[in-house]
């Protein structure tokens, strides 16, 4: 019994740290459908989508190509391009996620 509790304590930690990692990659993968979506209308459209954007709008105006069933992790009328962006950049930004597990706050690494 002292063995399996010597294991667990040593493996619950890993498990819950990669439970957290595949959570985050979820965020990342969202970010990166919308970044390509906004790329997409960018270059076809005449009506481009800015960085300033929030996801809502993005969603609005891809022409299908972004649903708000891609984008469940993100707050769509909060989190705007630029953001998007800065989340994909994992060497430069990190970020965190809330209660939900949906998207908290971004910051810069320090250097």
């Amino acid at each position: 019994m002292g063995i399996i509790a010597i294991l667990a304590s040593v493996l619950i930690p890993k498990v819950t740290v990669y439970v957290k990692e595949a959570r985050k990659t979820q965020v990342i993968d969202q970010a990166r459908k919308v970044i390509l979506a906004v790329e997409s209308v960018n270059m076809k459209s005449p009506n481009t989508i800015a960085d300033d954007s929030n996801v809502e709008d993005a969603v609005e105006k891809s022409g299908g190509l972004l649903t708000n069933d891609d984008i469940t992790k993100l707050n769509a009328s909060k989190t705007n391009i630029a953001t998007c962006k800065e989340i994909v950049d994992t060497e430069k930004y990190n970020f965190t996620l809330d209660d939900n597990n949906n998207l908290g706050d971004v910051k810069p690494i320090a250097q």
